[in-house]
């Protein structure tokens, strides 16, 4: 079924959606909490890797925390040596995580029901309490919720809207007449190893 461009978000909605983020979570970016003893043990292995040049295994004390997968701390690291060891270092990159997981869920939901639900599909996931919190919290829920999200929009789009390839189509691909976002959906799905570990 095919939808009339008015039906769709707009670049306006987007920035209103930024603006509202930005507006609800700012708050926790610059009034100066305390961390918590469970988010500093993220802050603790992003410096013990930048200081130790260990990239792979993270580690808490000098001994090996294999409880978190790297993913997150690589993604932190850069803002950590840009900004200094403060906490606004380590809540800014779960917000830079969070805004395109509103912008896609409102995109998505825009694509199926229309603007007015994109809209606020995308403001309803700003502020509900654990998104939110998690959004400026520097711990890896915020990026395992990315790839989820992203793998789950990916699927829904190869099921109800990429054209489906014909049975008799030929095609050179390793994976045969699939698309390559089928390939992409298993990335991701398998990425989520990297971001919060196999327990989770």
């Amino acid at each position: 079924e095919s939808r009339s461009p008015e039906e769709f978000l707009r670049s306006r909605d987007y920035l209103l959606l930024v603006g509202y983020a930005l507006l609800v979570w700012g708050f926790a970016l610059w009034f100066n909490r305390t961390l918590t003893t469970h988010e500093t043990i993220g802050c603790i292995n992003i410096l013990e890797m930048m200081s130790s040049g260990d990239w792979i295994i993270p580690q808490n004390g000098g001994r090996p925390w294999l409880e978190r997968p790297p993913l997150p701390f690589w993604l932190s690291m850069p803002l950590v040596y840009w900004l200094g060891v403060v906490p606004l270092a380590f809540r800014l990159t779960p917000l830079l995580v969070a805004l395109p997981c509103v912008l896609l869920v409102a995109w998505f939901a825009a694509r199926c029901f229309g603007r007015t639900v994109g809209l606020l599909s995308g403001l309803m996931l700003i502020t509900l309490r654990e998104f939110s919190h998690y959004a400026t919290a520097p711990e890896c829920d915020m990026f395992l919720c990315a790839v989820v999200t992203l793998a789950l929009i990916l699927f829904a789009h190869l099921e109800f809207f990429q054209r489906r390839p014909s049975a008799k189509a030929e095609s050179s691909s390793f994976i045969g007449p699939r698309p390559w976002g089928v390939l992409g959906f298993f990335v991701l799905l398998g990425s989520t190893n990297v971001v919060k570990g196999l327990f989770f």
